[in-house]
């Protein structure tokens, strides 16, 4: 395999296989996924709709990858730095006490000028900008999370009123989809219909959903050619509803009224001003701006989480399957003056600067993220 070729297989491989450590907060949950999208939850708070990532997105970066591997000779220059030191093999003993200050400063996993190097193959692709961010990103991200739940968990009525909310529209978003000249999607709505009444009756009995509640509630056509769009649509707006009626699971009448809007949109609209009267709720749009919000903060961290995974597996897992050949290892007879050469390379990976397509995605995400973030501190500073 040429260096053309590998590069790019190490890229493609990244973009659809990244690496997300789930300890950071986003879970990229496999089994949810499917051929079509990428589900991504947030491991401290289940509540959260998933971060949906569509699969054609692959197609975008699969042009940027071409892209940059035709434009960037930077790349094949680094690259060929790489292919040397894996050659040589030159190893690091282990055992001498400055190695774990070195992968700590370094942000290494292994130290050795092998891993060194891929730093600087990846600078050339990914902006140094968002590679020395990411960590801030993380820490800014769960600090604006619990101050934000801080405000929620003052206003439970609300919010459990704004999540209700939540469900009408998104119901109401779906069934628009149920007319009569869409054929596919009319044959799906009984279906959700009794899938949703069902979830509501069981959680007002108090018994948790079945573990294949999902894996059992399904869709004509999911497999098909012709309605398997829709079906997969369906799919995964019964999974979003069903969460949203998991957060008042301990509130039969709001799942009650859950239950009415699946039977008659006019009653349900008579019976929440009546709910809302009775329970004297005044501030709804106000929590549900901040929950929205704090949903959208989500979904670009997710975002972000999922680039940053997609750098991880390329830096750590698929350029090490580089054929080129190694010698065996050789260890090194001056260990600090190769963590000096380590340390250099890593540094002058810092200094790289990057504009090819790949970089932009990268930057665009950082760019909407802080648009995102602007706006959440408007929120709770109000």
């Amino acid at each position: 395999m040429d260096d053309k070729a590998f590069l790019q297989y190490a890229l493609k491989q990244s973009f659809a296989q990244p690496t997300i450590n789930s300890a950071d907060g986003v879970l990229w949950d496999k089994a949810a996924s499917s051929d079509d999208e990428y589900l991504f939850f947030d491991t401290r708070r289940t509540d959260l709709l998933p971060f949906v990532l569509p699969l054609e997105n692959l197609q975008k970066y699969h042009h940027a990858i071409a892209h940059d591997i035709r434009n960037c000779p930077d790349l094949y220059r680094e690259y060929d730095m790489y292919k040397h030191d894996l050659s040589e093999n030159i190893t690091i003993p282990e055992n001498i006490p400055e190695i774990a200050a070195a992968r700590q400063q370094l942000d290494m996993i292994t130290v050795n000028r092998q891993s060194a190097q891929k730093k600087k193959i990846v600078a050339t692709l990914v902006p140094v900008k968002f590679i020395t961010k990411i960590k801030a990103i993380r820490q800014d991200y769960q600090n604006s999370r619990l101050k934000i739940q801080d405000i929620l968990n003052s206003h439970p009525e609300a919010v459990n009123l704004s999540i209700l909310d939540d469900f009408c529209r998104l119901y109401l978003q779906i069934t628009e989809k149920f007319k009569w000249y869409h054929p596919f999607w009319r044959s799906h709505q009984k279906n959700l219909q009794y899938y949703l009444n069902e979830a509501a009756q069981i959680m007002k009995s108090h018994h948790p959903l079945p573990d294949d509640f999902f894996a059992t509630r399904t869709f004509a056509g999911e497999n098909g050619l012709f309605r398997r769009k829709s079906a997969l649509v369906c799919t995964l707006k019964l999974r979003q509803m069903v969460i949203l009626l998991q957060k008042i699971a301990d509130e039969p009448q709001l799942l009650t009224l859950a239950q009415t809007l699946l039977v008659s949109h006019d009653k349900y609209n008579r019976d929440l001003v009546q709910y809302r009267n009775d329970k004297k709720i005044d501030n709804t749009a106000a929590i549900s701006s901040l929950r929205h919000n704090e949903q959208i903060l989500f979904e670009k961290f997710a975002y972000i989480s999922y680039l940053d995974g997609v750098r991880f597996a390329f830096e750590h897992k698929y350029l090490n399957e580089s054929p080129q050949p190694r010698h065996p290892a050789l260890p090194t007879v001056s260990p600090l003056n190769e963590l000096k050469m380590v340390a250099k390379i890593v540094s002058e990976s810092r200094t790289i600067v990057t504009a090819g397509k790949i970089a932009q995605i990268y930057n665009q995400a950082l760019t909407e993220y802080d648009k995102i973030r602007q706006i959440t501190d408007k929120y709770l500073k109000s």
